[in-house]
């Protein structure tokens, strides 16, 4: 396996959603990650862009201390998988895997 950053490919987050998607945004393991954001020709991680369209902050019941703590609780848990992760094999000229997420 290589080893390096996220390349942006999307295609991990589509297989199979992250333990991080699944316990802060209730993503569904069967399903592609509902947190996975197509920019251009690149796909971002929802959570970690733009938190508080998938994380659900409710029961903070408008403490914005508490609801800024869990966010920030979701984004460190995150961090370990974006970095030095990515075994894809998109950018390598004969095996290029990039999978086209139209309707995520």
């Amino acid at each position: 396996m290589i080893e390096r950053n996220c390349n942006h490919c999307g295609r991990c987050c589509h297989e199979v959603p992250c333990a991080v998607a699944m316990a802060f945004a209730g993503a569904d393991e069967s399903k592609p990650c509902k947190a996975l954001n197509r920019v251009g020709d690149q796909y971002f991680c929802g959570i970690f862009t733009e938190p508080e369209s998938y994380i659900d902050v409710s029961w903070c019941k408008g403490d914005m201390l508490i609801e800024a703590a869990y966010i920030n609780q979701a984004k460190e848990a995150l961090m370990p998988m974006m970095v030095g992760v990515c075994d894809s094999v998109y950018g390598q000229e004969d095996k290029d895997q990039r999978i086209p997420i139209h309707n995520v």
